[in-house]
């Protein structure tokens, strides 16, 4: 299979990963230059700043909320609301959401989770998330 390469104006779009858990997204991550040197910010989701983080630097730039974010909220959470966890990863491109991945494993399940102290807090969530 062969993918159409998403860019904005002329760059890898920022990527928006939606953390799920039974269908309700609790965080999520954006990352920037994932070809490059990639770097990450976390979210809740309202959109305020969030402690948690992966291994990869801090991005410093500013990190504005989408005017279609609540949208974008909104499909991630239908596409998830089958799962007990699920990531959605999604673009906003030019203010039109395009679908990127689910997936249940995020990082391949070797991406560390910091602060150590939130892997457990993620795992809460979905524990609580079960029927």
């Amino acid at each position: 299979m062969v993918e159409e390469f998403l860019q904005h104006e002329g760059r890898v779009p920022i990527d928006y990963k939606f953390y799920c858990f039974s269908g309700r997204v609790e965080l999520l991550t954006l990352h920037f230059d994932r070809f490059g040197i990639h770097k990450t910010r976390s979210f809740d989701r309202d959109f305020a700043p969030h402690v948690f983080h992966y291994q990869f630097s801090a991005h410093d730039g500013v990190c504005e909320r989408p005017v279609n974010f609540d949208e974008m909220v909104t499909v991630a959470e239908h596409l998830s609301s089958e799962f007990e966890f699920m990531r959605v990863d999604l673009y906003n491109i030019a203010g039109r959401i395009q679908f990127g991945e689910m997936t249940p494993y995020p990082g391949g399940v070797t991406t560390k989770f910091l602060p150590k102290s939130f892997d457990w807090e993620l795992g809460k969530k979905w524990m609580r998330s079960r029927p």
